[in-house]
């Protein structure tokens, strides 16, 4: 096999998530962070169709955080943001999950 290396360098990274609900409506969710991974990890959720910020914040490693919610978010129904927001949690877990440098 040859020495491939698999280890994510040293950087600050955006990762993007197009989520889509069963009434059709699309969210880009970004989630920005550096690696190695450090004591916080921001996102941002926007509307896909006319990229209004629905929603804005940062989670820690202790898993606190904090959110700013903006006007557009009624853009969608109770169900949608409960299934956005468990979205956001497992994203932003696996991003804080990654294994740091060596």
């Amino acid at each position: 096999m040859s020495d491939v290396n698999t280890k994510l360098s040293e950087q600050y990274y955006v990762k993007h998530i197009l989520h889509t609900f069963k009434s059709e409506k699309s969210v880009l969710i970004e989630i920005e962070y550096y690696y190695p991974i450090g004591p916080q990890v921001s996102f941002r959720v926007s509307s896909w169709c006319y990229s209004q910020t629905l929603v804005t914040g940062v989670f820690y490693r202790d898993g606190s955080g904090c959110g700013t919610k903006y006007s557009a978010i009624t853009l969608l129904t109770s169900i949608e943001r409960r299934e956005l927001s468990y979205k956001i949690y497992e994203e932003v877990d696996r991003v804080l999950e990654l294994p740091n440098q060596d």
